[in-house]
């Protein structure tokens, strides 16, 4: 089971976090002597804090793409003389967050003329992103089920949505070229990791 909260002496923790536009890594950095707080986002910083005396906290950020944004809040918390860092978004530990976006998308990562491509649905709302960018999209109902064409670099794709099993579960299958694009295989995950000052 994944730790969602470290109990650490400060330094710097590190959370990813799969969204329709990829993963991102959060790194926040905390100078417990000086109460310094740096929040970086995919490397980029997004604030600093030099000085703080109050040593535990919130510190909030917005992140994502525009039309797949979410609220981060970094909790920080005393225990004895250390300190607990959790990672919420969207009002959800990371953990619960991260298994709520896995039951709801599905991703497939193609390469076309040799640019490698990410697309991922929201199986959810039924909504479908192409490297970020949010597709505008209609289902054209055919004999199996929907299909919901997009562009992927140029070449068109779409997406059948038909009857999986005898549950009733729905299927997301890609299309390229009337070929079926296996999904991402990698895990679509969360994780934490800590370094010391």
């Amino acid at each position: 089971e994944m730790a969602e909260t470290h109990v650490q002496i400060g330094g710097r923790m590190e959370w990813t976090c799969d969204l329709a536009d990829g993963k991102h890594t959060i790194s926040f950095i905390h100078g417990t002597t000086s109460g310094k707080r740096i929040l970086l986002l995919d490397g980029k910083e997004l604030f600093r804090k030099n000085w703080l005396f109050k040593l535990v906290g919130e510190e909030k950020f917005s992140f994502g793409p525009k039309d797949d944004s979410h609220e981060g809040v970094i909790q920080i918390q005393a225990d004895g003389m250390r300190y607990k860092y959790t990672l919420y978004i969207d009002g959800k530990r990371l953990r619960d967050f991260s298994c709520e976006r896995r039951r709801n998308t599905k991703a497939w990562h193609v390469s076309v003329a040799g640019e490698d491509h990410l697309i991922v649905m929201d199986t959810d709302v039924v909504q479908i992103w192409v490297d970020g960018d949010k597709m505008e999209t209609v289902g054209e109902f055919v004999e199996d089920g929907t299909e919901t064409h997009i562009s992927v670099g140029g070449q068109p794709a779409y997406i059948l949505t038909t009857k999986g099993d005898a549950n009733g579960k729905l299927e997301h299958i890609l299309f390229m070229n009337d070929e079926e694009v296996l999904p991402a295989t990698e895990e679509r995950h969360a994780s934490i990791r800590w370094t010391g000052n």
